[in-house]
């Protein structure tokens, strides 16, 4: 607890007390399976697994292959964290698999989330954080034709929902659908402004490190939460805006809504919010 006290002391993360307030919901006898800044937190537990190691594909520093997925209660997850990024430079290929079996392929559910730091709960009823569908899910009844880089499509926003823990986070959910082979890797930064004033802004990977854009496959639909945590609001009305953009060539989307183009980069609104 005293190295995360002192984190956030030096170096002010806004999420680094979420992270120990995840941390110490695990119950104290479960199994875990987490990302490297957790384990200085979770290293008194009898059972607890690095995630490094499984995406490398060994056991810790023996070299060992490894030979089995662990069969952790939990899974605590900084899907940004920089180990992650490394391996997936070194071994794209092994890295997305080794995703898609641990997260894809398993009985997972969301017990809290804020942004990219997930707390899941194997076996749990509740929510994944991302599903995929062969045809536009149902509850799509009149889907926007909003088109990035004539790439993807984003269908709806739904602001709000179920809102895992007690924080001041907004929940949103995108549904997707991919219209060609991409083989490449998009952010959104979200906006949130009152009136012409910029609030905050957060740039986000669309589909987390689990199901990025890189990854999607044509005529797929994804649908993903995701979890905003705000800043201090007064009360009033506010706008969620968004700007896409791809992070292989460094430019702007252009973005398409229905038969009107607008410009490249341009700022699209997708919900509104009141406080």
């Amino acid at each position: 607890r005293g190295d995360v006290a002192s984190r956030i002391a030096n170096y002010k993360d806004r999420l680094d007390p979420i992270r120990w307030q995840m941390v110490s919901k695990i119950p104290p006898p479960a199994s875990v399976t987490a990302t490297m800044s957790f384990l200085a937190e979770l290293s008194q537990r009898k059972s607890l697994y690095a995630f490094y190691s499984l995406l490398r594909g060994v056991e810790g520093l023996s070299g060992r292959p490894l030979k089995y997925f662990p069969d952790s209660a939990y899974a605590l997850m900084d899907f940004e964290d920089p180990w992650i990024r490394d391996i997936q430079k070194v071994q794209p290929r092994e890295f997305s698999q080794r995703i898609e079996d641990f997260f894809l392929r398993q009985d997972w559910s969301v017990n809290d989330a804020v942004e990219d730091v997930i707390l899941f709960e194997r076996g749990k009823r509740g929510d994944p954080l991302i599903e995929r569908f062969p045809t536009i899910p149902p509850e799509i009844d009149s889907p926007e034709n909003i088109i990035i880089d004539e790439s993807f499509q984003l269908l709806k926003t739904q602001v709000g929902g179920s809102q895992p823990g007690r924080r001041l986070v907004l929940p949103l959910t995108f549904y997707w659908r991919c219209l060609k082979d991409m083989k490449e890797t998009y952010f959104m930064t979200l906006i949130l402004k009152k009136g012409d004033t910029m609030i905050d802004s957060r740039p986000r990977r669309i589909g987390y490190t689990i199901y990025p854009t890189d990854e999607w496959t044509p005529k797929t639909y994804i649908k993903e939460y995701y979890w905003l945590l705000l800043p201090s609001l007064q009360k009033g009305e506010y706008t969620l805006a968004a700007l896409f953009f791809n992070k292989d060539t460094g430019k702007k989307a252009k973005i398409s809504v229905g038969r009107l183009e607008k410009e490249e980069g341009g700022l699209l609104t997708i919900g509104k919010l009141t406080v």
